[in-house]
C-alpha cells in the first residue's frame, strides 16, 4: 500500500488535487506492457481509469478503480474472473462480514467502520437502498450491534437464518 502523503510527496498532487485524504493505493502489477493491462483491467473487468502517467521518473503508471467502492461486489466477481470459480453470494459475503464484524468488536472496532465499506454490496440491484438506509443508519450504527447486518440482509433478501458467530 502506498499512503496517499506517499504519492503526493512524488509530485502527483499538482496533477490529482481531489484525491481523498484517505486514499490509499494499492501496486498491483509491474508490466512491461501497460497498454494491454489497462485493457485487460478497463476493457475485461470494467474499473475505470482515474488517471494515467509517462515517465513519472522513469515510470509509466495507471490508476485504475472506484467501481469497487460503489460497487463491493465487483471484487467477489473479480477475484472469481481472475483465479477461477465462482463468486460467492452477497448473502455469503454479509454472513462472513458479520463473524468479521463480530470478531472485530471484541477488538473495540466500531461496526461503522466496517459497514461503510458495504455500503455498495447492492449496488443496482432490488433492496440498494433500504440496504443503504439500514447501514447508514446513525442510531443503528452507534449500538455497535453487529446483528444489524443480518437485519439488513434478511429486509433486503426477504430471508435470512442466523447462525452462530
Amino acid at each position: 500500500m502506498i499512503h496517499r502523503r506517499e504519492f503526493l510527496a512524488a509530485g502527483a498532487a499538482a496533477v490529482v488535487p481531489d484525491v481523498p485524504r484517505s486514499a490509499h493505493l494499492r501496486v498491483a502489477r509491474a508490466s512491461d506492457d501497460l497498454d494491454g493491462v489497462t485493457a485487460f483491467y478497463r476493457d475485461g473487468l470494467g474499473f475505470e481509469v482515474l488517471y494515467s502517467f509517462k515517465d513519472h521518473e522513469g515510470f509509466d503508471g495507471v490508476m485504475l478503480g472506484r467501481a469497487a467502492y460503489h460497487d463491493s461486489y465487483v471484487l467477489a466477481e473479480t477475484d472469481a474472473r481472475l483465479f477461477g470459480g465462482t463468486a460467492p453470494t452477497r448473502e455469503a459475503v454479509v454472513r462472513h462480514m458479520h463473524r468479521y464484524a463480530a470478531a472485530q468488536a471484541a477488538h473495540g472496532t466500531p461496526l461503522r467502520a466496517i459497514a461503510r465499506h458495504l455500503l455498495g454490496l447492492y449496488q443496482g440491484r432490488p433492496g440498494a437502498r433500504l440496504w443503504r438506509r439500514m447501514l447508514s443508519d446513525a442510531q443503528a450504527l452507534a449500538a455497535n450491534d453487529h446483528g444489524l447486518l443480518l437485519d439488513a440482509l434478511e429486509r433486503v433478501e426477504g430471508q435470512v437464518e442466523v447462525v452462530a458467530a
